[in-house]
């Protein structure tokens, strides 16, 4: 099954980016760019075309940042 689910919470409203790096921190994919109203939000991925192997996505919001591993196993 390639999709898999990122969710997070925000705490306030704004614009937000979520974007996919590989292990060596080189730009794979935009998973969102747009507004959202704080809230608990979940976005599905689907890794399909991309190789096995550790990526990273990066949650970008005017508070701050957050960045988690991911593997992808196939």
């Amino acid at each position: 099954n390639p999709v898999t689910t990122i969710k997070f919470n925000l705490p306030s409203d704004g614009n937000i980016k979520l974007y996919l790096y590989d292990l060596k921190g080189s730009f794979v994919r935009n998973l969102y760019e747009g507004f959202k109203n704080s809230g608990y939000y979940e976005v599905n991925f689907n890794s399909e075309g991309l190789p096995s192997g550790t990526y990273y996505y990066k949650l970008e919001t005017a508070d701050g940042s957050i960045t988690k591993k991911m593997m992808i196993v196939k």
